[in-house]
Formats: C-alpha cells, structure tokens, sequence
C-alpha cells in the first residue's frame, strides 16, 4: 500500500464550487441513482465503497478551507459507515433528500433499498471533489471493484495518489498560441453575460431552504429514439434539444418584456473534448460554464429556436468551447479563500438584484451500461444535480440506453414551480 500524503491541494475549482455553497448558491452534491432487476450483496457492496476510499484517496478526505491554503485532508480514525441499508422507500427519499458534508467527509456515500422486483442504489458524492464526470468515473470504478470482489475477495485496487485533480491536464494538450485567443474569447463571454443587464430567467418562488426535495421526469426511449430522429433531420443532437426546449419553455412560464436577454447557463465536460481518452486522472472538476445567448431573437416556433441553438453550439464547438473560464482559475488559485468568499457573495447578490442571473440547464452525461455492472445492467439510471436556491433556476438531464430524465432539486416551496416548467418543457418537445 503506497503512502498516502498528509494532504492533497484543492483544485482552484473545488474552492469556488465551496465558495458557491458558502454564500449559498447552492448545496453542491451530485447523485446517481440506479434501478436493478436483481439483487445486490449489500456485505460485498459495503466492502468495495471502503476500497474505493482506498482506490481514490481523496474521497476519503474532509475539506479544510479555515487555514491560509485550501486543501484536503485524510481522515484518521475509524470510518463512518458508507453504505446506508433503507428498510423502505420513505428512508431512501430521505438519504436522497439529504446533503453531503464535504468539510467532514468522506466524499462519497450510498444508499440501497430491497424490493421484490430488484434493489435500488443510490451514489451521493460531494461536488466539491468531483463533477458529473467524476461520478461517472467513480460509479464504473466502484462497479469494477464490486465485480472483482466476487471472484478474488483478497482484490485490492491500484491507489490513483498523484493524478492530476487541475486544469493543468486540460492545459497540456493546449497548442502554445491559443492562450492570448482564450483571454480575447473571456472578454467576449463576459461582455455577452452583461449587455444586455438583464436576464431572461423563470423566476422561482422563494421559500424556507429546508426541506428540500428532487423533482424527476423520465422520457420513455421510444419518445428519445423519435427526438434523435427529430435531431438528424435538423441537424441538432439532444443536448441541442433540450435546451431548445428550455429556452420555449422560460418564454411560454415567464412573460419576456422583449428587451431582456435570452441567455442561460449550460456546463461543458471538458474531458470529451480535450483530453485524448476522454478521461481525467483523478477523480475532480473539469466542467467549466458556457453561456448560450439568443440575444433577443427566440425564433418564431421550436424548429426555429432549434435552428438558432445548434447553429450556436457548433460555432462554439469550433472554438474552444468550455475554455474562457479557465481565466479565472489563476485569480482562484491565488485569492484567499475568504476574499473568494466574498467575490462569490457580491457576484450572487449583485445579479440577483439586477435579475441577471441566468436560468441554468446542465447535461449531467450518458450513462453506459459496461460502466454500471453491479453483477448484471441496471433496468435504468440517472444523475440528480445539486439543489439550487430560489430565485435561481437549474435543471440537468442525463440518460441511459434509450431513456432520458429531467431532475432538478430545490426546497419544497419551489416544487410546484418546477413540476409546472418540466410539464412545459416536455409540451415543447417534438412528440
């Protein structure tokens, strides 16, 4: 067993996704939740959560953010129990309807529910440590783990200590001159976020923040099989899509003065498109934003806001898209933690109050059956997305085979709200 260190730096993105959580953006956790047809050995499953601590060392840490540097410590002395056995549904809602404490740790956690027609497993993962990506990660290494444990109970998994958690492994397969470009093209995304002030965006009751709760929409695969069709007529892929249909959706649930810009939020794996394996080295952050912005022209009907959205998509897919935000990780690198506390906090109210904040839709990834192989598939998966606080907004959807889900998490005074924009949304999608 290799020595662990006594601490791993945090990545300038694990600091401003706390930051986030601090001035309350956010709970920041991410969840995949797996339907089986069979059962699972809960005794085998406890035993491989506990060697992927092993496996991935910093999960098995606790965020230290109350010194000069950020950073994530080990945890000494027994471990929690990682696996939580729910004797009924109510207790599974509850796990899933439950944060994640980074500062505390571990990282990760999981829940499993027995029923008469298969078992249910939930992963819950702190986001400060990882993105939807990682989860993915994690989720096929726990389920190569699980199996492995089957056929040589003695297995012990190679411990990944020094990979890369940075957009340092990003920035290595970067060609030298794109770099005053990347500088250019910030400039230019953050004069698109501001002009005009303000922002179209639904406009989400606010509430108490606890409880909260996840509102989730399954599409069926025969509906998807006809939007993928839909898609190669137009030219457009699901992602393209669904945010189509989020964009018909905001203007159908929240009257547009005409004036406000049509913008919103999406997310941006980078590993799909710069890194050679499509995989990070370690388990981390490397999503970064990207603002797609219909300025004030939506397009007459759904085929026409399609047209303008994957026109949008593939223009920045040639160019450098996810990387103008990578600007600010060296001010995140250098800032103390409480001055980046404070930026986070001025940045949230100040848009807030200027009702400049974009809605968010973020696509959490496609689940691959290979990669969640408890002993046989699962009938079906999803990722959950962190719970966002109201006036904000921000859904994820994510898929499985044929299947699609929309998730969003938030308090329960939000719920109705956003089981009437998920009706909405679907509404606008081809049928």
């Amino acid at each position: 067993m290799a020595h662990i260190p006594d601490h791993f730096p945090a990545a300038a993105i694990d600091k401003i996704i706390s930051g986030g959580q601090d001035v309350g953006i956010a709970d920041f956790m991410l969840q995949m939740e797996l339907c089986f047809e069979h059962r699972l050995d809960a005794q085998r499953l406890a035993a491989a959560l506990l060697l992927l601590l092993d496996a991935q060392p910093v999960l098995g840490c606790r965020l230290v953010t109350k010194k000069k540097r950020v950073y994530w410590e080990p945890l000494t002395g027994p471990w929690p129990e990682m696996l939580c056995l729910a004797s009924n549904p109510a207790e599974f809602d509850a796990f899933r309807n439950s944060p994640i404490d980074s500062r505390r740790g571990p990282q990760v956690k999981a829940c499993m529910l027995r029923s008469a027609g298969g078992d249910r497993l939930l992963l819950k993962v702190a986001h400060q440590v990882c993105d939807a990506g990682g989860l993915h990660a994690l989720a096929a290494q726990l389920s190569h783990i699980y199996t492995q444990l089957l056929h040589n109970p003695g297995y012990r998994p190679r411990q990944n200590i020094h990979g890369s958690r940075t957009c340092a492994q990003i920035m290595r397969h970067l060609p030298w001159y794109i770099y005053p470009a990347l500088f250019f093209l910030f400039l230019r995304t953050t004069l698109s976020t501001q002009i005009p002030r303000k922002t179209h965006a639904l406009q989400v009751p606010v509430g108490p923040r606890e409880p909260f709760t996840f509102v989730i929409r399954h599409l069926a695969p025969a509906h998807v099989e006809r939007l993928r069709a839909y898609g190669r007529q137009h030219h457009a892929t699901i992602n393209d899509l669904m945010i189509a249909a989020f964009y018909r959706a905001l203007l159908k649930k929240e009257s547009w003065d005409g004036l406000a810009a049509l913008r919103i939020q999406t997310t941006v794996d980078l590993r799909r498109h710069y890194l050679p394996s499509g995989k990070a080295e370690g388990i981390c952050n490397l999503s970064t934003y990207e603002h797609i912005n219909l300025g004030r022209d939506p397009g007459r009907d759904f085929a026409a806001t399609l047209g303008r959205v994957s026109a949008f998509t593939r223009r920045r897919k040639s160019g450098w898209i996810g990387l103008s935000e990578l600007c600010t990780v060296p001010l995140a690198v250098l800032a103390p933690y409480r001055l980046l506390v404070q930026a986070c906090g001025r940045l949230l109210h100040d848009r807030v109050a200027s009702r400049n904040y974009p809605s968010g839709l973020t696509n959490l990834g496609r689940l691959l059956p290979a990669d969640v192989f408890f002993d046989g598939q699962p009938a079906c998966g999803w990722i959950l997305p962190p719970v966002v606080y109201p006036p904000v907004l921000y859904i994820g959807f994510s898929g499985y085979e044929s299947s699609l889900t929309l998730s969003a998490g938030a308090p329960l005074a939000a719920r109705d709200c956003l089981e009437d924009f998920f009706t909405q949304m679907l509404e606008e999608l081809p049928a």
